[in-house]
Parts: structure tokens; C-alpha cells; sequence
């Protein structure tokens, strides 16, 4: 995640790594990180399949006990 910027043609790979990050968090009990990343994921906008990805980070949240905006 360090690179973004590098990473112009596959817009989808940075909120997929947060989501990716943030899951491998969880198994380590690091739940406020897991929120942050989740979080950071959800701020990439205009990526193809992003609709996806935003139902499994609120999924992920509802796990962990996070309300998400509607």
C-alpha cells in the first residue's frame, strides 16, 4: 500500500489489499487496525467491482461490532 501512487491501471488492487490486510488483522485479534483498514477501504472511489467489495467490508464491520453510515 506503501506504492498507490505507482498503481494507475488496476485501481482495484489498493482497496482489495486494505480489505485483504484488514482480514489477516483479524485473525491476529488486532480489531482496532481491522476497523482503520476497513475504513481506508472505503474511501477508494470509481474502482470496478467496488459494490462488492463494499458488501464485504460491512460485513466484516457487522462482525466486529462496527456501525457503518448507511
Amino acid at each position: 500500500m506503501e506504492n498507490e501512487r505507482f498503481i494507475t491501471e488496476f485501481s482495484y488492487l489498493v482497496p482489495n489489499a486494505c480489505f485483504e490486510l484488514a482480514m489477516l488483522r483479524k485473525e491476529l485479534g488486532r480489531g482496532e487496525e481491522v476497523v482503520a483498514l476497513l475504513n481506508k477501504a472505503l474511501t477508494y472511489k470509481g474502482y470496478s467491482l467496488e459494490t462488492k467489495l463494499h458488501f464485504r467490508i460491512h460485513a466484516a464491520m457487522e462482525a466486529e461490532g462496527v456501525k457503518t453510515p448507511n
